[in-house]
């Protein structure tokens, strides 16, 4: 680590790349989370400051290479009460604009699996508050992390090939884990871009389902969102096109009449697991 710091010190940042990723994360996740001062350019970050610090030459290295990690520690940090979501939140939104082409979009990346652990973590201790009880900050990242799904799904020729998520992963966890994804129903899989149908199309094309639907969809379905963020996906959807939109309007709807009308109409194959719903 401290061969690290000098190469980043010396501005000969592709060694410090290097050297970095030869470093196991347990190692660096815990260095950090003890030493978390070194993530930052100054130490205003102290909870009683009002001192906004940005993101340390170490940080920007750790977006690059190993962005779930870093976004991993951050939600460590304020888990532990080290630091506040509201801090993070305002570093990560004064640091993107500063950032251009791929950092740009590694920086956001970034951001975005943060706010996904982040949650992951908080609602294992929190699963049964309600989203009228929200202070300020959790309120705004529920709001981000929406925006930063649907800023992906534009991103037509940006495709995953894998359905997994790469999310949240503790030691004692085997496989990734995407942001409530048991609440997820199934009849959406009887829908577009799920469908078998679709699929085969897809393939065809030589084209996936972007995973950034499959979040939205769990998101959605969560229960968990404050108000106004299904408002927000509506609009979207209203000046978007994108593959299975139908998949996620409906889960925008309060009542059900609406989503079954839609159904028998469009998809009468998935009104069956609708019901069970």
């Amino acid at each position: 680590m401290a061969l690290v710091l000098l190469y980043i010190q010396a501005e000969r940042i592709e060694q410090a790349e290097k050297y970095l990723e030869s470093v196991s994360d347990r190692f660096l996740r815990n260095i950090l989370l003890e030493y978390w001062q070194l993530l930052f350019d100054t130490t205003a970050i102290m909870k009683k400051s009002r001192a906004i610090p940005t993101f340390s030459e170490l940080s920007g290295t750790l977006v690059r290479k190993k962005p779930i990690l870093f976004a991993e520690i951050l939600a460590r940090l304020i888990a532990e009460s080290v630091l506040s979501l509201q801090q993070v939140l305002q570093v990560f939104l004064d640091y993107l604009p500063s950032r251009l082409g791929r950092d740009g979009h590694d920086a956001s990346e970034s951001l975005q699996y943060f706010l996904e652990i982040h949650f992951y973590i908080f609602f294992e201790k929190n699963l049964e508050l309600d989203a009228s009880c929200y202070d300020v900050a959790t309120t705004e990242a529920f709001k981000i992390l929406i925006r930063s799904y649907l800023s992906k799904l534009t991103q037509k020729k940006v495709y995953c090939k894998d359905a997994r998520i790469p999310g949240y992963q503790d030691q004692k966890m085997e496989t990734p884990k995407f942001l409530f994804a048991n609440y997820r129903p199934h009849y959406l899989d009887e829908m577009p871009p799920f469908a078998k149908e679709y699929q085969q199309t897809l393939a065809q094309m030589d084209r996936s389902v972007r995973v950034e639907i499959i979040k939205l969809q769990a998101l959605l379905t969560s229960g968990k969102l404050p108000i106004g963020c299904t408002h927000e996906v509506n609009n979207f959807l209203d000046s978007e096109e994108i593959d299975g939109s139908l998949s996620i309007r409906i889960l925008c709807f309060e009542e059900t009449y609406i989503p079954t009308k839609l159904l028998v109409a469009a998809y009468p194959q998935a009104v069956l697991q609708y019901a069970k719903y």
